[in-house]
């Protein structure tokens, strides 16, 4: 037989180069395999200081917290100081006449000039529970907004988890496409030098360089992916999207026991879950308001004290004390009160029918995550078994077609078999992760 053609001998220089550019973002993951490997926790403790969603969320918190702290200084007492000082076109003057004499006094402020001054303490007596349900209302604001950090504390270490998960994934499929890159260059190797000797056909060749040619696609796929879930993995952590970092091939354990039935879980989750919780304290929160609202109609008492000051130069003294007790009452205001009450209770109706879809919607979060863990972890019992035979099926190939017993056909065959098993195995590995994940999440055990 001839020699082969140069095509069949070696790669192209397009493939050289292509096979060059996808093994940049491999070569930055060796140049940093020095360096420690960063785990699970690690990853959660950098998306906890940087992430700005969870930053907003504490700033809700403060938030709800001061307001609580100003709904309770309602109950304190008061205390107000006022001044001012007045320059008139003319004082006015005391004057009455009588049958027998005229009375004109000196002006009543000197130099035309009215100077007023007063320190007022009011202390309410009695509000008709206007305070106590507006502080019921802060308070249950203020759970609310712990729940929903508490809960966006778990959903970015869910979505932390799924990225981190997602990068192994990738490493993984690219190691898998690297060796079936390998297995394919070795046999094309053999073929060549059969061909070489006669004692094979060309057309065995041209079949194994083929199935090269794909596989090197795959790699080069593989590689893409890779680069891309690492820049996603940053980016969750806030950190530069271009930064190479290597991770822990460590995948995390499972939160949840498996022996755990599913209405324990189901009960669990509807008690555990922060969103629930904050939905809840949120209806909590309007009927209260509501309830502050209608007691504005209410008699509003309030004890007063105080020090006034007026600058007159005919008074026989200045400065004054008082105390008394304050009475308000709003009597009529065209209904606006009974209509503001009447708006918050019903909103406080909608968040509690929201609350219902909302435990309907986890009970179906953690049937979900459930099933899918399950699944998972059949399919990895079944991937695991396929692989090993995969891998035997391949060997035994191999040795065959060395010999003449079988076709090239089988060999290539024997090699995707081999690699879809890997997937499969690999891809029900990293489905167990996830799903574990989302189980222990659905409970609010994350």
């Amino acid at each position: 037989m001839t020699n082969l053609p140069a095509q069949l001998q070696r790669p192209t220089r397009h493939w050289v180069h292509r096979l060059v550019l996808s093994s940049v973002w491999l070569a930055g993951c060796c140049a940093s395999a020095a360096a420690p490997a960063e785990n699970l926790q690690e990853a959660w403790y950098k998306a906890a200081h940087n992430d700005p969603l969870l930053a907003a969320a504490a700033s809700d918190v403060a938030a709800a917290t001061a307001e609580r702290r100003a709904a309770q200084a309602g109950r304190l007492p008061t205390l107000t100081a006022s001044g001012s000082i007045s320059r008139l076109s003319a004082s006015p003057a005391l004057a009455f006449s009588t049958p027998d004499f005229a009375f004109r006094s000196p002006p009543l402020f000197a130099d035309d000039e009215l100077r007023l001054g007063s320190v007022e303490l009011r202390l309410p007596l009695f509000t008709g529970g206007r305070l106590t349900a507006g502080i019921q209302a802060a308070r249950a604001a203020e759970r609310a907004a712990d729940a929903l950090h508490t809960s966006a504390g778990a959903d970015l270490r869910l979505a932390v988890a799924a990225a981190y998960v997602e990068v192994l994934r990738a490493v993984r499929s690219h190691a898998t496409a690297e060796a079936t890159v390998a297995g394919l260059a070795s046999h094309h190797r053999d073929v060549t030098a059969m061909v070489e000797q006669d004692l094979v056909p060309m057309s065995d060749l041209l079949a194994a360089k083929v199935s090269l040619a794909h596989a090197e696609q795959q790699r080069l796929t593989a590689s893409h992916t890779a680069a891309l879930a690492l820049a996603a993995y940053n980016r969750q952590l806030g950190e530069p999207q271009d930064r190479v970092v290597n991770l822990e091939a460590i995948l995390p354990a499972s939160l949840v026991s498996e022996a755990v039935p599913l209405t324990e879980l189901i009960k669990t989750a509807v008690a555990a879950r922060p969103e629930l919780f904050a939905l809840g304290s949120r209806t909590e929160q309007l009927s209260a308001e509501a309830t502050a609202e209608a007691r504005r109609q209410w008699p509003q008492l309030a004890l007063t004290g105080g020090w006034q000051h007026v600058g007159s130069q005919l008074l026989d003294r200045q400065n004054y004390s008082m105390v008394g007790i304050g009475l308000q009452w709003q009597l009529f205001d065209g209904g606006a009160t009974r209509q503001r009450a009447a708006a918050l209770r019903f909103a406080a109706r909608a968040n509690a029918q929201r609350a219902d879809d909302a435990r309907s919607g986890v009970e179906l979060q953690v049937r979900s995550a459930w099933l899918e863990t399950h699944d998972a972890a059949a399919r990895l019992q079944v991937a695991a078994a396929a692989m090993v035979e995969a891998a035997e099926n391949e060997r035994q190939s191999r040795e065959q077609y060395g010999a003449g017993l079988t076709s090239n056909t089988q060999v290539l065959d024997a090699v995707r078999l081999r690699t879809a098993a890997s997937g499969d195995r690999d891809g029900a590995e990293f489905d167990l992760a996830l799903s574990r994940l989302r189980l222990a999440h659905a409970i609010g055990a994350l």
